[in-house]
């Protein structure tokens, strides 16, 4: 009789099945590869991607004097509402990164974390809840925006 300690690894049973991924999407292993991309926690993070990149990336190209002429109700939106919108961006990106099984899966947790606690302070400084304010400059604002809209962007087409 052998025993498991000698025969090494080849008593172990071999694992043949693929990898599921814990969301219960079995899109890749059907070869649909664009079904994801309407799954509606996917669909929120590309929607809001675009929203962000709608209003950063004009401006920013406004700045930059790629653009001739920007409207004003979108410079006035982005500096109004700013410090809440990269709060609230920061945690979507935070639970995308934890959804993620890819390489950029820590580089995505990490940046939302930033953007969370970023978020969090100006609020805070706003409504004089610390000492202390971050003046965010409405370049910052649209710069913030626009990386904002890449992860978000980045996780609506990567995450199954």
């Amino acid at each position: 009789m052998v025993t498991p300690a000698r025969q090494g690894f080849s008593a172990l049973p071999l694992r043949t099945e693929t990898f599921k991924y814990s969301q219960g999407s079995n899109a890749h292993q059907r070869g649909d590869t664009m079904q994801h991309l309407t799954e509606p926690k996917n669909m929120f993070s590309g929607f809001l991607g675009i929203l962000l990149l709608a209003f950063g990336g004009i401006p920013l190209l406004g700045q930059f004097g790629v653009l001739k002429s920007v409207p004003a109700w979108m410079t006035s939106v982005a500096t109004s509402i700013g410090v809440y919108v990269i709060a609230a961006a920061g945690f979507i990106i935070l639970v995308d990164g934890i959804m993620e099984d890819h390489v950029h899966k820590h580089p995505t947790i990490i940046a939302g974390l930033v953007f969370l606690a970023l978020g969090i302070v100006a609020v805070l400084g706003e409504h004089g809840s610390i000492p202390f304010k971050i003046p965010l400059p409405p370049l910052l604002y649209y710069i913030l925006f626009t990386v904002e809209a890449f992860f978000l962007l980045m996780a609506w087409l990567t995450m199954l």
